[in-house]
Parts: C-alpha cells; structure tokens; sequence
C-alpha cells in the first residue's frame, strides 16, 4: 500500500501562507496586549470618558476598526456606480454619444 502525500491525507490540515501570516499576527496581538496591561484615561476634548485597561481597549478598537473596514467594503461595493439619486450611470455607448 502506498502511502499518500500529506495533501491527500483527509482530517489533516495544511499549513498555507495565509495560516501561518495569521498565526504570527495574532501571537504578535497576544504579546502585544500581554506586555499593555496599565491603565489608560481617555479624554475628548474636555470629557473625561472613564479608565479603562490596555488589554480591554485594544481589542475592541481592533474589532471596531476591523468590522468598520468590513461593513464599508461590502456596502461600498453594492453603491459602486449609482450616482446621488440612486439611479444606475447609462451604458458607455450613450456617453459616448453613438
């Protein structure tokens, strides 16, 4: 019986370029809030908006930017060549003025 390259294999997970790239990130987000853990006072402009700790802040301003960039491309893609009352530009042909 011959024995199957480790791509073949079922049950067995490769390690890709995207895996590894988001493995080192996220061990890089784990020291990072891992040597943050003071904490921080956060002011606008006069308003004292409370102390809240590093290791709680980070990621939530990660997640906030990171489903703000999420919701912004998939809506920003459905609006993608309507003009500003919603109707869809004519076809190149009538631009042109064929």
């Amino acid at each position: 019986m011959a024995l199957k390259p480790a791509s073949a294999r079922p049950g067995r997970a490769r390690l890709d370029a995207r895996t590894i790239i988001l493995l080192v990130a996220a061990a890089l987000f784990i020291i990072l809030l891992i040597q943050n853990r003071e904490t921080i006072t956060i002011r606008f402009f006069f308003w004292t908006i409370g102390e809240f700790p590093i290791v709680i802040l980070a990621p939530v301003l990660f997640f906030l930017g990171f489903f703000t960039g999420y919701w912004r491309a998939h809506f920003g893609r459905r609006r993608a060549g309507r003009s500003a009352d919603g109707q869809a530009p004519p076809p190149p042909a009538q631009i042109a003025g064929r």
